[in-house]
């Protein structure tokens, strides 16, 4: 499928892996300013616990962190995982993978550290 993808765009027309990507698993984009501020949120949502994870690598402390918070976070993310791509929709997948990630990683620090 790919490559029948890429003979039909050819070769030499120049495209990003995230268009192919989008263009692969029919991934929808719509130009509408809510759509815009969409992305700009999925990004936002998507880094915010990377903080917390920076701090609790820095600092290895992990007392004050609850398990149950970033389970309900990671398995929250799996399901909206899960319903970006039966909706085919960008910034609910960029979201969801940024959340899955970095409440998994805290959630196992969490789980191995104490």
């Amino acid at each position: 499928m790919l490559l029948t993808l890429i003979q039909k765009q050819g070769i030499m027309k120049a495209k990003t892996m995230l268009h192919l990507g989008k263009d692969c698993l029919g991934l929808k984009k719509h130009h509408h300013p809510i759509d815009l501020l969409a992305e700009l949120n999925a990004l936002f949502s998507g880094i915010s616990l990377f903080p917390q994870l920076f701090k609790v690598l820095e600092t290895h402390h992990l007392s004050d962190l609850a398990p149950s918070s970033f389970l309900i976070v990671f398995i929250t993310n799996i399901i909206w995982h899960a319903y970006g791509w039966h909706r085919k929709n960008l910034p609910t997948l960029v979201a969801s993978v940024l959340m899955i990630i970095s409440s998994g990683f805290i959630l196992g620090l969490i789980l191995f550290w104490k």
